[in-house]
């Protein structure tokens, strides 16, 4: 069955792409952790979180969009459909982006004193933003399309650059100014490696409906606000107890999510493939598969961790 082999092989990349990059992204931060004082750390988590913030909400949810419909226009040959989904969905966050990314250029120093954050890191927003939403945008597409594997190498050797920078700059002194920038060249170098010009050139732009497409970037995008809320502790610790407590916080936070991590890959591994419009039982055959695989995999590994704490 092909829809299985591609479920298989999707969860394969997916999970390479989570693991390598968790383990990078740990060694990431235990470099600034042993290296930077608490306060830079907690520096470094805040403006990374800010840049999140702000670019998972000016998507609008059109990557719920993205990754719904571009797998059903492909599985229809609707080629037109598929490019003009990513232009219209393109121009609509990119100018939202570039629009909050100038306001808190102007407004630097008023969020500098809120939040305590240094004035030099509120400039730093901007291109981590800009740099992450490009890596961001074109992973969805290639999610859409499901060539993993290109995401994989894409977000591994991106990741692995910003590690490396990060210790370099912090070596010759940055502080926490270097694992930033570090950061936006690692997302700046993915975004490259994952564009093809085939995703907005395959043919002439086809007649869409932008309701069909707003119709599900409204449902992500709640959604989207509602993850971003359990998301935001960095800020919201920072603004209360100052970076020195969020520099702890991340720290921890970071060695506790990988649990949850294992459910999430396989279901996003089985989407793309179920937004193409296969028959009933089919689709219900995958969730069996998906559930046993879910089951086999995460709850070893739930035992792990409750030992592992409880010892």
């Amino acid at each position: 069955m092909l829809e299985k082999r591609r479920l298989f092989s999707n969860t394969i990349f997916l999970f390479l792409t989570w693991f390598t990059m968790s383990i990078l992204t740990f060694f990431y931060w235990l470099i600034i952790g042993r290296t930077l004082h608490p306060s830079s750390y907690g520096t470094i988590s805040t403006t990374i979180q800010i840049s999140t913030l702000i670019v998972s909400l000016t998507f609008l949810g059109f990557n719920g969009s993205i990754i719904k419909l571009v797998p059903e226009y492909l599985s229809r040959k609707k080629l037109g459909l598929v490019k003009g989904l990513i232009t219209y969905s393109f121009k609509v966050t990119f100018s939202i982006t570039l629009l909050i990314l100038l306001l808190v250029l102007i407004l630097r120093n008023h969020i500098s004193q809120i939040i305590s954050l240094p004035i030099n890191a509120i400039v730093m927003v901007f291109p981590i933003s800009l740099s992450f939403y490009f890596s961001l945008f074109l992973g969805y597409i290639i999610y859409a399309f499901q060539e993993m594997k290109l995401y994989f190498l894409s977000t591994f050797f991106g990741t692995l650059i910003s590690l490396s920078l990060a210790g370099i700059l912090i070596f010759f002194g940055f502080d926490y100014f270097g694992p930033l920038i570090a950061y936006s060249i690692g997302f700046l170098t993915t975004a490259i490696l994952m564009f093809k010009k085939r995703y907005i050139l395959v043919e002439k732009t086809g007649k869409y409906d932008k309701k069909t497409f707003w119709h599900y970037a409204k449902e992500n995008f709640f959604v989207t606000i509602f993850t971003l809320i359990l998301n935001t502790r960095p800020i919201i610790i920072s603004f209360l107890k100052g970076t020195e407590a969020t520099g702890i916080f991340s720290f921890v936070w970071i060695i506790l999510s990988f649990i949850s991590m294992i459910p999430q890959l396989i279901s996003q591994a089985l989407f793309p493939i179920i937004s193409q419009k296969i028959d009933k039982k089919n689709i219900e055959e995958l969730f069996t598969v998906t559930f046993r695989y879910v089951l086999v995999v995460s709850l070893p590994l739930f035992l792990f961790f409750i030992f592992f704490v409880l010892s």
